[in-house]
């Protein structure tokens, strides 16, 4: 079992910083979503509630309360080039007893194909590998090959295929779940000979 733990609010890797969001970043968070609207609600079920840049600040409260209890870990990804913020990455579906976390993630359509996703999720995982956890999945729309890609790319395992799991743009979707575990928590199975 994971004893409950707070993640670092800044994590750097080699290209990128993620960053525990903050209330200052709603205005560009928002001209971010706005300008990438269409893109993120093909697989996503939130665009259509951010309309405004109230909105984005009431998530960006919900997410703040959700990291004091513990209960989610939500991170904006800047590019360290220009300190731009290009997109969001966030641990949820926190199961504390049994070591279990998901990883959720999207990108401005312009920096898709530079690897950039794969890098916070690599960086992500290690922190979340580093506090305890022993699983973590990825679960994405089976018609969202970009998504998916991210998870095979970084050795996640396709464990699952949850036919018409949720409705999605008012249609039932298919989910993939990946996984990867902690190979530093591995434990060797129980003698048989006791």
């Amino acid at each position: 079992m994971t004893t409950i733990k707070k993640l670092s609010e800044k994590i750097m890797s080699q290209r990128i910083c993620l960053s525990k969001n903050d209330f200052s970043a709603a205005q560009e968070m928002f001209e971010i979503i706005q300008n990438n609207r269409e893109q993120l609600a093909e697989y996503l079920p939130w665009p259509d509630k951010i309309k405004t840049v109230q909105d984005q600040l009431n998530y960006l409260k919900m997410t703040q309360e959700s990291w004091n209890q513990k209960a989610l870990f939500d991170y904006g990804i800047y590019n360290l080039s220009d300190q731009k913020f290009v997109g969001n990455i966030g641990v949820h579906s926190i199961d504390w007893r049994n070591s279990r976390c998901e990883l959720g993630y999207w990108i401005a359509q312009k920096y898709v194909g530079l690897g950039l996703v794969s890098e916070a999720v690599q960086a992500l995982e290690k922190e979340c590998f580093k506090v305890g956890f022993h699983r973590i999945e990825i679960r994405c729309s089976s018609r969202n090959a970009k998504s998916a890609y991210v998870a095979l790319r970084n050795h996640y395992r396709l464990e699952g295929y949850l036919k018409d799991e949720v409705i999605e743009n008012s249609q039932f979707r298919d989910t993939l779940i990946f996984a990867k575990l902690n190979s530093t928590r591995l434990k060797s199975k129980p003698s048989e000979d006791n």
